[in-house]
């Protein structure tokens, strides 16, 4: 906050209105804390100021409990245990802090589940996609590969000949698709955390997933060339 609004070193001493009430009171900055990762979630800090409480009457006061078992059953104890000190005390929104985080995250997790829906709906096409050419691609040199087969090929040539070219067309692909996640990285950097968006495991795992499911496209194609009958061809 200091550097931003007071990029020359001035903070201390400057006038501050806290809130956008323009009858608040002016407060007097009188002194300049560390950085603060109030949403540890954010990429930067972001500004923050402390104000003392026996001056802002207005703000509310967050009591925080740690518990070894339900946090909820200590309401009640804490609530008694604090009107001994302030009977006009008031208590409101008891709540644990799993479920504090949880409503503060939770307009990250539907981009999150949105992203992680369509990513794998992405992957099932994809591998129809990679399936259905390899499919066609064999079925369209059955005959080619009957006639290899009665002029002395091995069907395991013929299965390494479908997996070399399959191979080749899945490596153009994973070269597109790394250009094309260095070109979209802008776009889904402020919805990461705790990875970066050219994280390379993160990476190297989706392009193992997409290798997995590619083999698997072209199990049946290979299966389908290696089985082609060399009579039924020449007739």
């Amino acid at each position: 906050m200091a550097r931003k609004y007071w990029p020359n070193g001035n903070a201390i001493g400057a006038h501050i209105r806290m809130g956008p009430n323009t009858a608040a009171p002016w407060g007097t900055v009188i002194g300049v804390v560390g950085d603060v990762r109030n949403d540890p979630a954010r990429a930067q800090p972001e500004p923050m100021a402390y104000t003392s409480s026996r001056q802002d009457i207005n703000s509310a006061r967050v009591i925080v409990l740690r518990t070894d078992g339900d946090p909820l059953s200590l309401v009640k104890p804490a609530e008694r245990t604090l009107a001994t000190i302030d009977a006009t005390f008031p208590v409101r929104e008891a709540v644990t802090l799993s479920s504090r985080l949880s409503a503060q995250l939770a307009g990250r997790r539907l981009p999150a589940v949105l992203m992680l829906a369509f990513a794998a709906l992405a992957l099932v096409l994809a591998s129809v996609g990679v399936y259905a050419m390899f499919a066609n691609m064999a079925a369209a040199r059955e005959r080619e590969f009957g006639v290899r087969v009665a002029l002395g090929s091995s069907r395991s040539a013929i299965a390494g000949l479908v997996i070399r070219q399959g191979g080749a067309w899945m490596l153009v692909g994973l070269v597109g698709g790394v250009f094309g996640t260095v070109a979209v990285t802008r776009l889904i950097s402020g919805l990461l955390y705790g990875v970066t968006a050219r994280d390379p495991i993160a990476l190297g795992l989706a392009a193992t997933a997409l290798i997995f499911c590619a083999v698997i496209a072209l199990v049946v194609p290979v299966r389908r060339a290696t089985r082609a009958d060399p009579i039924s061809v020449l007739r």
